[in-house]
C-alpha cells in the first residue's frame, strides 16, 4: 500500500499537522535505548511514521574483522538484521513503506555501491537497479557509472528515499555528482551550480513531492539548494554564512540544516517556503547541527557545549527549544538524527566506555 498522504489534498496537510500536534502535546517524553543482538556498536539513523527504525551496527565477531550490518527495528522492539555485502553496510534512510537505502563495500573492492532494500528483504544496486546477489564485481556492475559517497570513498552513496520510492544520492570521483533515481529506474543528474559544473553536488533529502535539498560547491564555499520537481533550482545561503549545509526538507518545503559563520562557529537554521531563514542555537551551545524537520516544523539535531560533549535538542514550531540526553550517555554524548511526523526522535549515543547505542525518544 502506498503512502496515504497521496490521497490527501496538499492544502489539507496543514490540518493534519495541527491534529498531530494536538494529539501529542500533553504526552510525556520517554527515551528507550536499544541494540541489535551481539552489537558492539549501534547507529540508528532513521524512523518512519510507523515507528520503524533503521540503522547499522557492528556485530561481535572478531575474525577476520567485525562485520557491519544494517538493521530494521519494528515498533514492538523486534529487530531484523541484513547485509548488503559480507563486509560493511551503511544505512542512510527509511521511508513509510519500510524501504531502506544506503551503501556498502563488497569483498575485494575499494568502491562503495548504493543499495535499496525492499520490505520483502530483496535488495537492488543503486543506480543500476540490478539484484545485488547476482553481481560479485561492483565496478563492472556499475558499467562506468561509478559514483562516490562524498563523505566516504569512491563509489555510489544512496542518501535518501521518499514514500514514492524516489531515491537521491551522490556519486563520482572528482567532481562528485548528485543524482535522483525515479521508481521506474531512470536516473537524472542533480547539479545546482549555475554553470552546471559543481565540484560537489550533494542532495541530502527528498520530500513526498520530489523536492530535493542539499548543498553544492562550485568552487568553495558550499551553498544550499532547493530543486523543484520540474528541475529548476533555488540557491540560498544562511545569513552571514561561510558555508551552508541543508540536511532535511518536509512536505511544506521547510528546510532545516546548519552553517558555519566567519568565525568557524556552526549554527542551526530553518528556511521557510518564502525564503526567510531563521537562525537558532540551544542555550549554552558552542556549535549546533540541525539534522531533521518533520511535517509540523519541529526540528531535531545536536549541539556541543564547552566540555566538548554533544546533547540532543528538539526545536518546536514556536521557537522553544528542549534539550535532552539519552540515559547512560557519556563520552562524546547524544546524537539525534531524525524526527518523524509523530514527534518521535531516533539517534545514537556514546556511553562511558565509548560504545555506541541506539535510542528513540517518544511521546507516550
Amino acid at each position: 500500500m502506498r503512502c496515504l498522504v497521496s490521497s490527501i489534498p496538499y492544502l489539507r496537510l496543514a490540518a493534519l499537522a495541527a491534529l498531530l500536534a494536538l494529539a501529542v502535546q500533553t504526552q510525556a517524553q520517554t527515551i528507550t535505548t536499544f541494540d541489535p543482538p551481539n552489537s558492539s556498536m549501534t547507529v540508528a539513523v532513521a524512523i518512519n511514521l510507523h515507528g520503524e527504525i533503521a540503522g547499522y551496527y557492528t556485530d561481535g565477531s572478531t575474525f577476520p574483522f567485525p562485520m557491519q550490518k544494517g538493521f530494521l527495528r519494528e515498533r514492538d522492539g523486534s529487530i531484523t538484521s541484513f547485509e548488503a555485502a559480507p563486509t560493511a553496510t551503511w544505512v542512510t534512510d527509511l521511508n513509510l513503506e519500510g524501504e531502506i537505502v544506503g551503501y556498502f563495500i563488497e569483498p575485494g573492492q575499494i568502491a562503495t555501491s548504493g543499495f535499496q532494500r525492499h520490505r520483502s528483504g530483496t535488495m537492488i544496486r543503486i543506480p543500476s537497479g540490478q539484484p545485488i546477489a547476482s553481481m560479485a564485481d561492483s565496478a563492472a556492475a556499475l558499467s562506468g557509472a561509478d559514483l562516490c559517497d562524498y563523505s566516504c570513498i569512491d563509489g555510489t552513496g544512496a542518501f535518501g528515499i521518499n514514500a514514492r520510492g524516489q531515491i537521491i544520492g551522490v556519486g563520482g570521483g572528482t567532481p562528485y555528482i548528485g543524482f535522483l533515481r525515479q521508481p521506474n529506474g531512470t536516473t537524472v543528474i542533480v547539479d545546482p551550480a549555475p554553470t552546471g559544473s559543481s565540484l560537489v553536488a550533494s542532495p541530502q533529502a527528498v520530500n513526498f513531492f520530489g523536492q530535493i535539498t542539499g548543498f553544492f560547491r562550485a568552487p568553495f564555499p558550499d551553498h544550499g539548494f532547493l530543486r523543484q520537481p520540474n528541475g529548476t533550482y533555488i540557491r540560498f545561503d544562511a545569513p552571514n554564512s561561510a558555508s551552508t549545509w541543508p540536511q532535511s526538507i518536509n512536505t511544506f518545503s521547510q528546510i532545516a540544516g546548519y552553517f558555519t559563520d566567519a568565525n568557524g562557529v556552526v549554527h542551526g537554521f530553518a528556511r521557510h517556503p518564502n525564503g526567510t531563514i531563521v537562525i537558532f542555537d540551544p542555550p549554552g551551545s558552542t556549535g549546533t547541527e540541525a539534522e531533521s524537520i518533520n511535517l509540523e516544523g519541529e526540528i531535531t539535531g545536536f549541539y556541543l557545549t564547552t566540555d566538548g560533549k554533544s546533547h540532543g535538542f528538539l526545536r518546536h514550531t514556536n521557537g522553544h527549544i528542549e534539550t535532552f540526553d539519552a540515559p547512560g550517555a557519556g563520552g562524546a554524548g547524544t546524537f539525534p538524527k531524525q524526527i518523524n511526523d509523530r514527534g518521535e526522535i531516533v539517534g545514537y549515543y556514546q556511553d562511558g566506555n565509548s560504545i555506541l547505542h541506539g535510542f528513540v525518544r517518544s511521546r507516550r
